[in-house]
């Protein structure tokens, strides 16, 4: 049967961008920076278009659809090149008005060693499954809740026992790349996101899900609006919430607490970053790594402004115990979109991303150290990839699954390869590949150890087991 699949458009990521530069200093910014006009040492600039348009007053955003780097119509069918690396788009219709209904018929496999098979049975609704970058958290009872993604208020159960997804309440209002954070009480919290499905930059707000009711209700409010930025649960409970951005490029921190349901301000990170990501680490410090921002610099003589990236090289540790924000090592490239991943030995796995050289397929993936402070080199996945996913299996071993091919010149071009990293020889090898190619999706490790993949640009689910 023909699998429905679809690309749908985000308001931040761009497609394509020139050569990245280092400078320490850029002119004529106009202060979307935590320190306009002024690029700290080390970090690195890429010029890029904006996902849309900016208003002439340079603090809004007016969304084109056509400009971004994901919009497309909805087809009917989805081939697969013959190395199974990226899929092309055959007979483009208009994206239907109603959500469709996708039947996920599974193959008579035999065996499931290292490979990714369809779940049987499963009904996925277009809604839920098939926009950009759903959010997925496993319950405490086993079950895994997913939230639409995109803009979306759609929210459902997927039950491993059963092997079906079922719906549950609806979001307060729909959110694209909101971030979904289980909660020590076991509720979730869904916190930010950018515009809603009218197309309106959405303002701070959170909810949170209760599985014992399977319903959401709304928390305390955010402090400010963000997208992309991360949240997460610290040794005592409270989620650290840090950086992205609505209208302007953030520093600003804040604590939130699920006893009380209210946020409230602790630190701030030295440099304004979105994209990054933040990574618990054994001893209850959070590291932030990667990300970016964008400043607008005036270039040939006051005549033109130009929009580019900034990528900070610099990462930095957050200690709870202070309240503060603290410099550690720097990674040896700039990136965003990327993974990080908490090792069994401590240390913490970079892999991938999208760097200031927008199509460099040579990225390395790198190693953190905390005992020491420093990045090092990890050697190189057999895939550059961005929007990709990274899980730490019960192996200890690490689950790298599709994204976008990085080398790609159209930086969309959707990958079914999936790889292993193993800590013990430090060296990537391929695993068994992807029904179909997605990015943007999630990966979430099961009770009985298995990984479910979904969301993305496809509404078919799948498992990897090993």
């Amino acid at each position: 049967m023909a699998i429905l699949t679809g690309v749908f458009g985000g308001c931040r990521s761009s497609a394509t961008g020139d050569a990245g530069i280092t400078d320490a200093a850029l002119p004529g910014t106009d202060g979307m920076s935590s320190d306009p006009g002024t690029m700290p040492s080390g970090d690195v600039v890429s010029p890029t278009p904006d996902d849309g348009v900016r208003s002439d007053d340079g603090l809004s955003w007016v969304h084109d659809a056509a400009s971004t780097r994901d919009d497309a119509a909805s087809v009917d069918d989805v081939a697969a090149t013959a190395d199974g690396l990226a899929a092309t788009v055959e007979d483009a219709a208009p994206a239907a008005d109603t959500p469709a209904l996708v039947d996920v018929e599974a193959s008579d496999d035999g065996g499931c060693s290292g490979r990714f098979l369809p779940i049987a049975g499963a009904l996925l609704s277009l809604q839920e499954a098939q926009s950009e970058r759903p959010t997925a958290t496993l319950l405490s009872g086993g079950k895994v809740l997913v939230t639409g993604g995109k803009t979306w208020a759609s929210a459902g159960l997927y039950d491993p026992s059963a092997g079906t997804f079922e719906p549950t309440g609806s979001l307060q209002q729909g959110r694209y790349d909101p971030t979904a954070t289980l909660l020590p009480t076991a509720m979730v919290l869904i916190l930010g996101g950018g515009m809603n499905s009218e197309g309106v930059m959405l303002s701070g707000s959170a909810e949170v899900y209760d599985p014992s009711v399977g319903e959401f209700a709304r928390t305390g409010n955010p402090l400010e609006g963000r997208e992309g930025h991360t949240a997460t649960v610290l040794q005592d409970g409270k989620v650290l919430v840090v950086g992205g951005s609505i209208l302007s490029n953030t520093t600003t921190a804040e604590l939130y607490d699920p006893v009380t349901g209210l946020f409230t301000a602790t630190g701030k990170t030295s440099e304004a970053r979105s994209d990054h990501t933040a990574t618990l680490l054994a001893d209850g410090r959070v590291l932030i790594a990667g990300g970016a921002r964008f400043v607008n610099v005036t270039v040939e003589g006051g005549a033109a402004v130009q929009s580019v990236w900034v990528y900070p090289l610099a990462a930095e540790l957050y200690d709870p115990a202070t309240g503060q924000f603290t410099s550690t090592g720097s990674l040896g490239a700039g990136r965003r979109f990327h993974t990080a991943t908490l090792l069994l030995n401590g240390q913490v796995l970079i892999v991938g991303g999208r760097s200031p050289e927008q199509h460099d397929p040579s990225l390395e993936a790198e190693l953190y150290d905390p005992s020491l402070g420093e990045f090092k080199p990890a050697g190189a996945p057999s895939t550059s990839r961005s929007d990709h996913t990274a899980t730490l299996l019960n192996n200890g071993k690490v689950l790298i699954v599709g994204g976008r091919d990085v080398g790609d010149s159209s930086a969309n071009l959707q990958l079914a390869t999936a790889e292993l990293y193993d800590p013990s020889t430090e060296e990537f090898v391929l695993t068994g590949s992807l029904s179909t190619p997605r990015a943007t999706h999630t990966a979430t490790l099961l009770e009985n150890g298995q990984v479910l993949i979904m969301g993305g640009t496809t509404a078919l689910a799948e498992l990897y087991c090993y």
